[in-house]
């Protein structure tokens, strides 16, 4: 009898360690999560130059999909974006409604063709997937270098309305909340190969 009641006793107490070590633990391991500031694309008052140069964007660039800085602007009538990844394979940027993902986003990759001819592409997300339609870009520039791609880009804030996007566009004031989705391949310029990365940030016009 003495025997089983301390072993009852023992178990308890390694029950109650364990339970103590676990909720210990789980408040060290617990993420801290901070709010992050809403990115906001400023107005500029002239249209941005595209040639690959990040010196015409006022305000901070974000850093999106671990390693792409991007930088967004707006003159009113079209949208500049600049990314830059290291990487050696495409990169995109696309635009969904606030909280909205790849499904029916306005994706916008660009790449190199297997001469290095630069090339972008105007895809509608569908699913977890995307494909070719109406292409509204309205000028680009895709350069690599040094382990690392640019894609620069101006873009209306009117979408083309035959894409089939979720969005009619981007609407400037601060009122508007939109998601932006970024990815890249790390090695293929193939636009139909899947992403490495993918990321998303929420984000508005000034």
């Amino acid at each position: 009898m003495y025997l089983f009641l301390n072993r009852s006793f023992i178990l308890l107490i390694i029950v109650v360690l364990m339970v103590f070590i676990n909720v210990m633990g789980g408040c060290a391991e617990e993420p801290v999560t901070e709010t992050a500031e809403l990115y906001v694309a400023p107005l500029v008052e002239e249209a941005i130059s595209i040639n690959g140069s990040k010196e015409d964007y006022p305000g901070e660039s974000i850093t999106v999909a671990g390693s792409m800085e991007v930088l967004m602007a707006h003159d009113g009538s079209s949208l500049y974006l600049y990314a830059r990844s290291e990487t050696d394979g495409w990169v995109a940027l696309g635009f969904n409604s606030q909280g909205g993902g790849m499904d029916g986003a306005n994706i916008l990759i660009g790449y190199l063709h297997e001469n290095d001819s630069p090339a972008v592409r105007n895809d509608l997300g569908q699913g977890h997937s995307h494909s070719e339609t109406t292409n509204g870009v309205e000028e680009y520039h895709i350069e690599r270098g040094n382990g690392e791609i640019i894609m620069e880009l101006a873009y209306p804030l009117d979408f083309p309305a035959e894409g089939g996007f979720n969005l009619q566009g981007l609407n400037p004031g601060q009122e508007a909340v939109y998601t932006m989705i970024a990815a890249f391949n790390a090695n293929s310029h193939d636009p139909n190969r899947q992403h490495s990365r993918f990321d998303m940030e929420s984000f508005t016009l000034e």
